[in-house]
């Protein structure tokens, strides 16, 4: 089993680090077995979500008196039905999971068309209320994870670049389309840690009014080992 982890682990040091060493004149190389602890994150384009969690522990089994912890590998789920969210301040806001056909908003028929990205496609979303577009109150809605999720909010395309209270999110190339009058939907992100995450409204004060409401898509941060292959 260890030289089997190891392997792998050398072949993931060439993919995520380029690390390789000349050993002679004859351009043969060498890769020498290491570990980094910690460290992965998310990157994206505009179809998919590449989430990794580099530095995986070796993979042994160490246990106690009252406990068992089991290292190495980020093991595939039974089943998945998106991160639980709770404590919704805004009334009539739902949760719902994201797919094509799924209402956009709480208070309108329209609905999420293709296509949908596979990083977003299956995951928890809330459905906002479209009649609170022009709403400026900031704080504007808090919800509370039990796990380290990243938060996407998709604005409508004519909201950018974001509110002030986005400016420290990140800009992706991920686009939500829906069947509402102007289809298109930007989506930022940023990471939390479980909690109560609170966002700003749709909109500055300053900006132009009538945007449709933004769309928010709650990720879990790094879960399992879907998160190698289904943000593909």
């Amino acid at each position: 089993m260890r030289s089997y982890v190891r392997s792998r682990r050398a072949v993931g040091a060439i993919v995520a680090f380029g690390v390789v060493t000349a050993v002679s004149a004859w351009a043969q190389y060498e890769v020498s077995w290491w570990s980094v602890d910690g460290g992965g994150g998310m990157s994206s384009n505009a179809s998919c979500i590449v989430r990794d969690a580099i530095g995986q522990p070796d993979a042994f089994t160490v246990t106690n008196a009252s406990s068992e912890i089991d290292g190495g590998f980020l093991a595939v789920p039974s089943s998945y039905e998106g991160v639980v969210v709770t404590d919704l301040d805004r009334p009539g806001y739902e949760v719902g999971i994201l797919d094509a056909a799924q209402l956009v908003y709480a208070d309108r028929s329209y609905t999420f068309i293709e296509p949908v990205p596979n990083g977003l496609r299956g995951q928890t979303y809330i459905r906002t209320l479209n009649d609170e577009k022009d709403t400026t109150t900031n704080p504007f809605l808090s919800f509370r994870v039990y796990i380290p999720v990243s938060v996407g909010v998709a604005f409508e395309q004519r909201i950018n670049p974001a509110p002030s209270w986005a400016s420290d999110w990140t800009a992706t190339s991920l686009r939500l389309y829906t069947d509402d009058v102007v289809p298109e939907r930007i989506v930022y992100y940023k990471n939390f840690p479980a909690g109560t995450i609170v966002l700003g409204p749709n909109r500055d004060s300053g900006m132009s009014p009538d945007p449709s409401m933004y769309t928010v898509v709650v990720i879990p941060f790094v879960t399992d080992a879907r998160d190698w292959m289904l943000f593909e």
